[in-house]
């Protein structure tokens, strides 16, 4: 099970999204950013509003859901899912495998690249570029002195712009190359 705060574990423990994400970032640089994270748990799929846009992506897959799901909806979708990858190695034919077998589209997927393009246009996903904006006005007054007099409001436009302008140098660098 997930929440705001983490995935919650059997043991009645949260590991927070922040931890979690450190964790996976060390598993997908050891697999080369090829690290398909497949959440077994409600609303997987709210681990990316918790991903820090100013990390590496921490996979190159995420398989979730973004809805409640049963225990065995789980079992029996993520075997069919993992006998479809392993003899095609397609992750859109496991996920179709996965919600045929469970008899409806519960389990989806998104890229790291998907993820970064829908970061980088604040329309697609405003709440997840508002909390990006507002961390990193928390940031700005918490480490740079030049910040730490003015009103929270203010650190918020700056870092909106800086935020907007960072993107759009790196969608010119993309469609460069």
């Amino acid at each position: 099970m997930s929440s705001d705060d983490g995935i919650l574990l059997y043991s009645g423990e949260i590991l927070s999204w922040r931890a979690f994400e450190s964790l996976i970032t060390i598993i997908n640089a050891k697999l080369n950013k090829q690290l398909i994270l497949c959440l077994g748990l409600c609303n997987g799929h709210h681990f990316l509003t918790r991903i820090s846009p100013f990390r590496d992506v921490p996979m190159n897959y995420l398989v979730s859901t973004e809805e409640e799901i049963s225990f065995d909806e789980l079992y029996r979708g993520f075997e069919a899912f993992y006998e479809s990858y392993f003899s095609q190695y397609r992750v859109e034919q496991a996920i179709e495998a996965f919600n045929s077998e469970i008899g409806h589209d519960r389990m989806c997927y998104i890229t790291a690249k998907d993820y970064m393009d829908m970061l980088m246009t604040p329309e697609i996903e405003p709440e997840g570029f508002r909390r990006m904006v507002n961390s990193a006005a928390v940031l700005y007054k918490a480490s740079y002195p030049e910040y730490m007099d003015l009103p929270f409001s203010e650190v918020l436009v700056i870092a909106e712009y800086n935020i907007r302008t960072t993107f759009a140098y790196y969608k010119q660098l993309n469609s460069i190359s």
